[in-house]
């Protein structure tokens, strides 16, 4: 099931409805519309986030499905995410075939919008001090060794998954959700303090943790060495480029 992402009434408009692959969900400001509307939310049952998804964006909805996973009951054996604006494309929402699954039996996980950049370079402008936070970040949760990995893949232009538009294998998404959330979870705790502003960063700031959230996708895909398959202006994913971490990651050894 491929959950599609939106956080208005008037977005669900643009949602896809009618296919068996593709499920809207709402977040944070759509909870009241999709509570009266019987449509799926990131408030649903009790372990849940919907209070922060000003913070969080998208990963309201991803937390909510990695969280309550066992409840979910559809034969897929990998699991979605993208925007209300962004859907994936139409060979992937199939529902009479097998593509999906096919393909993941190739790659470890697909995506479809890529951005051709260093993870430095995406910040640097507006969010200088972002890099030294996420290091930071990911040092204390994850060990100085995978922090100093992240610094050395940072400033290195790659093709890498950006806004959180995906498809991987149930226990991949599980894995990639309990790794970023320790993550988020830091910076969460410490938006709730005086010491909220880090490295130059405003954790309290509206999406500013879900800024960081994005682009912990490709920090874990190179951290475990994930191969990606992207997809190019919506086309078959045949048509799309393996991402060889293990290649990216000599490049990075080569850098630091």
């Amino acid at each position: 099931m491929i959950y599609q992402v939106f956080h208005k009434e008037e977005l669900f408009k643009v949602c896809i409805k009618d296919n068996a692959r593709i499920r809207p969900i709402g977040v944070g400001p759509a909870v009241s519309f999709c509570e009266k509307n019987g449509i799926l939310s990131d408030f649903s049952g009790r372990d849940n986030i919907s209070h922060l998804n000003h913070l969080l964006s998208e990963w309201s909805a991803i937390y909510w499905i990695w969280r309550n996973m066992n409840q979910i009951s559809d034969s897929d054996s990998w699991v979605g995410i993208c925007h209300y604006r962004r859907p994936p494309a139409s060979a992937l929402m199939a529902d009479n075939c097998q593509v999906v699954g096919s393909i993941l039996d190739k790659c470890d996980m697909l995506s479809w919008v890529p951005n051709y950049n260093s993870l430095a370079g995406q910040s640097q402008k507006d969010h200088p001090g972002l890099i030294e936070l996420m290091a930071s970040a990911i040092s204390t949760c994850h060990g100085e060794k995978s922090a100093r990995k992240f610094l050395a893949m940072s400033g290195i232009p790659t093709f890498n998954p950006y806004s959180l538009c995906f498809i991987m294998k149930k226990e991949s998404f599980a894995g990639f959700a309990a790794w970023s959330w320790k993550v988020i979870d830091l910076l969460v705790y410490a938006s709730s303090t005086e010491e909220s502003v880090m490295a130059g960063f405003d954790t309290k700031a509206p999406r500013g943790i879900g800024y960081i959230a994005e682009r912990l996708l490709p920090v874990w895909c190179f951290l475990n060495k994930i191969n990606v398959l992207y997809t190019i202006s919506g086309a078959y994913p045949s048509l799309g480029q393996m991402v060889d971490s293990k290649l990216m990651e000599a490049e990075c050894a080569m850098s630091s």
